[in-house]
């Protein structure tokens, strides 16, 4: 009974080990993973950059006539 009982003290000691390494773990997994807000951020950040693009896209070939359209104002 004795044996039996030290055998259980020595799992115990290795599950209570072991449970501190996954809490370990779980905290090195929880600071270096995005989470919800990094993901909707670099979302938003994707959708004005496109944005942006399309709308510099537009302006560019139209860049002479607005400086034109300008120049006659002013002129």
């Amino acid at each position: 009974m004795t044996t039996k009982i030290g055998k259980l003290a020595t799992d115990m000691s290795e599950i209570k080990d072991n449970i501190s390494a996954l809490k370990t773990d779980v905290e090195v997994i929880k600071s270096n993973y995005a989470k919800k807000e990094d993901v909707v951020s670099s979302a938003n950040k994707i959708i004005l950059w496109v944005a942006g693009v399309v709308i510099f896209s537009q302006v560019v070939p139209a860049t002479p006539k607005i400086i034109e359209a300008i120049g006659k104002l002013v002129g």
